[in-house]
């Protein structure tokens, strides 16, 4: 199988290195590298009618920014794991974006900022809404360590084995068990037992052992919310519809999936 590619966002903040170092836990064990991406922020070059005050200004952030990457790969580099860097200048939004485009990763691992709720306006929505590569979110309060139990949380729809190899790859590697909700949250016999042959579709596929578990919550976020704290699930794998990220944010309280205290895998259908 190809490697899998690991795009991490640095801002050198303590969440996004938070996050780098989940990126690298998981890289370490499901084959894979990291690639570490950087936008200089030209808000932050100093305004000056003088042209030899901004070119001073733009090469001093640029000097800082590679010496922290420099940093930050020599660490990468001690665990075993291969690592690149890309660094821009510009818009940060927008050059995050072109970054993603350009490196093509199989996983986008952002930080979360656990002091304040995400917002329409926060670079998780931004990547999200521009993007269809998967995104990992890790919470900065989170202990990057191996997870004891995922959950795969899907309506259950039919799924593109190429597609989900890469991800049910890093599951398969890391995660000592696997669980499977049905969000569609229907008790009849006959959606059980499709259920169990999606479950079991699954299971042969991808060489994995997962199990099947239910909730009787109504809505998709307060069934993830309470089959998450249930299962004493470590590491979320969530399946949206397009468009569900948009509503969550809209309605009154955030869903576990955006602000829970687990990384959350989030893939668009």
């Amino acid at each position: 199988m190809k490697k899998l590619t690991y795009l991490v966002p640095v801002d050198f903040s303590p969440c996004s290195l938070n996050a780098l170092q989940y990126a690298t836990m998981l890289a370490r064990h499901a084959e894979g590298k990291v690639v570490l991406s950087h936008v200089i922020d030209l808000e932050e070059v100093a305004e000056s009618d003088n042209p030899v005050v901004v070119t001073w200004s733009l090469d001093r952030l640029s000097r800082t920014a590679q010496e922290k990457m420099q940093s930050l790969r020599e660490m990468i580099s001690l665990e075993g794991v291969p690592v690149e860097e890309d660094i821009a200048i510009g818009n940060v939004r927008y050059g995050m974006v072109k970054q993603i485009d350009k490196i093509k990763p199989t996983v986008i691992v952002l930080g979360r900022n656990t002091d304040r709720t995400p917002c329409k306006s926060s670079m998780l929505t931004h990547i999200s809404n521009n993007t269809r590569i998967p995104v990992l979110v890790v919470p900065g309060s989170h202990n990057p360590r191996v997870p004891n139990k995922a959950m795969l949380a899907t309506d259950m729809k039919s799924f593109n084995l190429s597609e989900f190899a890469p991800l049910m790859n890093i599951i398969r590697k890391t995660a000592q068990q696997l669980a499977v909700l049905n969000v569609k949250a229907s008790g009849s016999e006959g959606e059980q037992e499709k259920a169990k042959a999606w479950v079991e579709k699954l299971n042969t596929s991808f060489d994995m052992n997962a199990s099947l578990v239910t909730t009787d919550a109504p809505h998709f976020e307060h069934g993830i919310e309470e089959a998450v704290r249930q299962n004493k699930v470590d590491f979320l794998f969530a399946i949206r519809e397009e468009g569900l990220l948009q509503r969550l944010f809209n309605s009154e309280r955030l869903p576990l999936a955006i602000q829970a205290s687990v990384p959350v895998l989030l893939v668009r259908k």
